[in-house]
């Protein structure tokens, strides 16, 4: 695969279903992410995120077509942090993710970008160390604080350099 015709573009509202469609793949894919909320309630969800400006998706692009996104939050001025990268089956470890991250992460004008990953995600774990990603901290998260669901842990990544190095 040519690397050089992956692109990101920011998505619109049209691109909500590929979104929403890819989102539920994502969940299908990954047993130990547990969804906890109705494909209704969760489709909602994603349309309000376009509303947040703190929040961006972002189409990975290849010849032509949506093959993956990612979902990036800025937490404050100082921090991006990636809640979700996906990409088809078939375009998995062909380099698309890594050069689609690597745009997101060289525009950056964060200081700091993060991640936090499904402590039995290996896959992701294995990707983002790739990345530089470097494992800070491993928390326990409730997936839902309105639900009594049992702790999860998550392994915490930070990138280990300032925004500065990043243009260079």
């Amino acid at each position: 695969m040519n690397k050089s015709k992956c692109n990101i573009k920011k998505a619109t509202k049209k691109d909500l279903n590929f979104i929403f469609n890819n989102v539920l793949s994502f969940y299908r894919e990954n047993p130990n992410e547990i969804m906890l909320i109705s494909k209704s309630r969760l489709k909602k969800a994603v349309g309000n995120l376009f509303k947040n400006r703190d929040n961006s998706y972002y189409l990975i692009m290849f010849d032509n077509k949506r093959v993956g996104f990612i979902q990036t939050m800025q937490t404050n001025k100082d921090i991006l942090e990636i809640i979700l990268i996906y990409l088809k089956p078939q375009y998995r470890r062909k380099g698309l993710g890594t050069q689609a991250l690597n745009r997101i992460t060289q525009n950056s004008r964060h200081a700091v970008i993060k991640t936090e990953v499904n402590n039995t995600n290996r896959p992701s774990q294995k990707f983002f160390t790739k990345l530089n990603f470097k494992k800070h901290s491993i928390i326990y998260n409730l997936k839902n604080n309105l639900l009594a669901q049992p702790l999860r842990k998550v392994n915490r990544f930070l990138v280990p350099y300032i925004k500065s190095f990043l243009s260079s």
